[in-house]
């Protein structure tokens, strides 16, 4: 499974414990294209860091949603 984990700082454990069951995790990946959305299975933010760039996650959101990616 990938994961895009779009997440600063403070998330060590969170990002160890996906790595732990066997996910590859992409670090900070708010503009994807679709060549980078291709093999991707999920994408996990930062709620606080969602809420600072509304504009950033609603595109995200858009462009994870024409893919089936859930958010």
């Amino acid at each position: 499974m990938r994961v895009i984990f779009n997440f600063r700082k403070g998330f060590a454990a969170l990002r160890e414990g996906l790595e732990a069951q066997g996910c590859e995790v992409i670090d900070n990946l708010w503009s994807p294209s679709d060549a980078q959305l291709a093999n991707i299975d999920a994408c996990i933010i930062d709620f606080y860091e969602g809420v600072r760039q509304p504009l950033l996650t609603w595109k995200l959101k858009s462009r994870l949603r024409k893919h089936g990616i859930p958010l």
